[in-house]
């Protein structure tokens, strides 16, 4: 590497990690400011939230990158010529894109590596988060006993499983997690008579042999007599193991 290459890229190293960490910081501070409180309402541990923050800069890396890319070598080049260092490169024979090629072989690298990071590592990232974002949600209800959320945060779910003629509602349903809060299912037969209702606090649900089965915990277990619609039975359990349901 020629001397004058080199000394480009430590012009550029300089001003470019001067714009990573500046950009950087603000977007941490940022997004520290609006999580922290948040997981610390939920009793989340230090690693926790250190760990969320870090997969959030992950995530900006996709933003910060070409930014910081773009000012440091506007940057350098600006300072370059008004010290009068193109103009002497030129008059000493060396052209333009000569001249800049490290800049072009850090661009060349840069497209590349943001191309895997957008195909790979920011969905990662981001699943991850959502991962560990339901998971202290819920972890926080259940410390509290508690079974809703508060109503500017609650999601109200139902879902028709019109073939095997389920009607489904919950209060919260965590897709990662596999859990849900508040569920209640009811079971009808083919004339729309109800046959039964499950009814718990608590959902789990994780797909085993290829199939759903689902873990109800404290709740009832309603039974219908479908003719007459009165209520046959309405045990109580702690657990309830519906596979394939």
């Amino acid at each position: 590497m020629r001397i004058l290459d080199r000394y480009l890229l430590t012009e550029w190293v300089k001003v470019f990690a001067l714009c990573l960490l500046s950009f950087g910081g603000l977007l941490m501070l940022s997004e520290a400011y609006n999580w922290i409180p948040e997981f610390l309402s939920w009793g989340s541990s230090f690693a926790t939230i250190t760990t969320y923050l870090g997969l959030s800069l992950v995530t900006f890396m996709s933003m910060l990158l070409p930014i910081s890319l773009l000012i440091s070598v506007i940057f350098v080049l600006a300072t370059m010529n008004r010290n009068q260092e193109l103009a002497a490169a030129r008059a000493a024979g060396i052209g333009m894109w000569r001249l800049t090629a490290p800049l072009w072989a850090v661009g060349l690298f840069f497209a590349g590596f943001l191309a895997a990071l957008n195909a790979y590592w920011v969905p990662d990232a981001l699943e991850e988060q959502t991962k560990i974002h339901e998971r202290e949600q819920f972890a926080a209800l259940l410390k509290k006993g508690g079974a809703v959320l508060p109503s500017n945060q609650s999601d109200f779910i139902s879902f028709d499983n019109t073939k095997a003629h389920r009607l489904w509602l919950m209060t919260r349903l965590g897709l990662t997690t596999g859990k849900a809060f508040e569920v209640i299912v009811h079971t009808f037969d083919e004339k729309g008579r109800e046959l039964r209702t499950v009814s718990a606090r608590l959902a789990e649900f994780k797909k085993v042999a290829g199939r759903w089965q689902w873990t109800f915990r404290e709740g009832r277990d309603l039974h219908f007599d479908p003719t007459t619609g009165s209520l046959l039975s309405q045990p109580r359990f702690q657990e309830l193991t519906l596979p394939d349901y």
